[in-house]
């Protein structure tokens, strides 16, 4: 059985061993690729917004909505712990206190993951201690979307202020 709900964002890791997904149905999901076997579950209070591999497919991460009473986190799992997984207990859990994440990624090396918000927010978190590097506000409206450039010194975020930047 799979998602219950609305799949917002998928990625591969690597080699594409394994895939991640996130849903409106209140889950996180990791999978194999060649059997299509669901891994592990990963429950949250609100819907996954955002989720991805950090470059050596060890280190995954989510962000969950602003919802329900619920406030956007993002959450950092280490997939050579089981213990984590069963749990259901992140290593790392980071509270977005004013505008949900609408688009995340992973920085150079894994050392960040760089999140767009719905305000138009751009924040840089670290994700060895969650620590706000940068806080910058581009954009008018919400950030749909950022792209790293291949060799990953520049990214591009496109808005709903019809602007990508």
């Amino acid at each position: 059985m799979g998602h219950t709900g609305a799949v917002w964002c998928v990625d591969a890791d690597w080699d594409t061993k394994h895939v991640l997904t996130g849903s409106a149905d209140n889950s996180c999901r990791l999978w194999d690729c060649e059997t299509g076997k669901q891994l592990a579950l990963l429950k949250t209070n609100s819907a996954v917004r955002t989720c991805g591999f950090d470059f050596g497919g060890n280190i995954i991460m989510f962000s969950t909505d602003k919802q329900m009473g619920y406030q956007c986190f993002v959450s950092f799992f280490d997939l050579r712990d089981p213990s984590q997984i069963d749990s259901n207990e992140p290593y790392m859990k980071i509270p977005c206190n004013d505008s949900k994440i609408t688009s995340a990624v992973w920085g150079p090396l894994g050392e960040c993951v760089i999140a767009g918000h719905e305000s138009g927010e751009l924040n840089q978190y670290s994700a060895k201690s969650g620590e706000v590097l940068v806080n910058v506000k581009e954009h008018s409206r919400q950030i749909n979307d950022i792209q790293l450039s291949r060799d990953m010194t520049m990214f591009v975020t496109a808005s709903k202020d019809n602007t990508a930047k």
